[in-house]
């Protein structure tokens, strides 16, 4: 009779890593799938779980190396709420202000995480950045003084427009609650303010003046 060992084998394949139900093939197509902009259910469709997708997506990072000697000349940065995965509840995202293409995400927006990861790059390559584009985040000066001694801020225009939009609808519904308890007069000032509130925000070039409203 043959002899127990209690031993056990797995059997191996070349078309299989070791210890991996996928097969190579699978695995490097969900990666080139991972270059395009799809949801991990998408991806998912080659009869994996989206959990599989994100394990190999773990995995593919844990092999890139950035590039630290490469920096865009226009650097465009703004703030996005952080998934469920990320610690930090906003992250940052950065563009390629010339090439309208991105550059890189941060995980964490923090300046001072911000400050640790740019100073990874030389000083030659951070002194490549000419412009940095973001919103009003005063903290952006220091990260200018600290990390990028060439660059200059422009405020992006489009927190600038909202910055004037949000003010502006401040001082719209303060004059307009003036109103809110007057006579009947001031009662159709307070409506007219309220009802006709995108009118007040429209272009002046684009408002037709045959059809304009009067407050009083």
């Amino acid at each position: 009779m043959p002899k127990l060992t209690r031993e056990t084998f797995v059997a191996h394949s070349s078309i299989l890593e070791n210890n991996c139900q996928l097969s190579r093939a699978l695995n490097y197509q969900i990666s080139l799938e991972l270059n395009y902009t799809l949801s991990k259910k998408d991806i998912a469709n080659f009869f994996v779980s989206n959990h599989t997708v994100l394990k190999i997506q773990k995995e593919l990072v844990k092999t890139h190396k950035p590039n630290f000697s490469y920096l865009p000349r226009v650097l465009c940065v703004d703030e996005f709420k952080s998934t469920s995965s990320c610690k930090i509840a906003m992250s940052s995202i950065c563009v390629d202000g010339e090439q309208n293409e991105l550059f890189e995400i941060l995980e964490d927006r923090r300046l001072s995480q911000q400050i640790k990861h740019f100073m990874r790059f030389s000083r030659k390559t951070r002194k490549k950045l000419k412009y940095l584009v973001m919103d009003m985040n005063a903290s952006y000066g220091q990260l200018i003084q600290t990390v990028f001694p060439c660059a200059v801020i422009v405020t992006n225009r489009f927190h600038i427009f909202q910055h004037i939009t949000r003010f502006f609808n401040q001082l719209r519904v303060k004059v307009m609650n003036q109103f809110r308890t007057g006579d009947t007069k001031e009662q159709k000032r307070y409506h007219r303010l309220k009802h006709y509130w995108k009118l007040f925000l429209k272009d002046s070039d684009k408002v037709d003046t045959d059809a304009s409203i009067e407050l009083g």
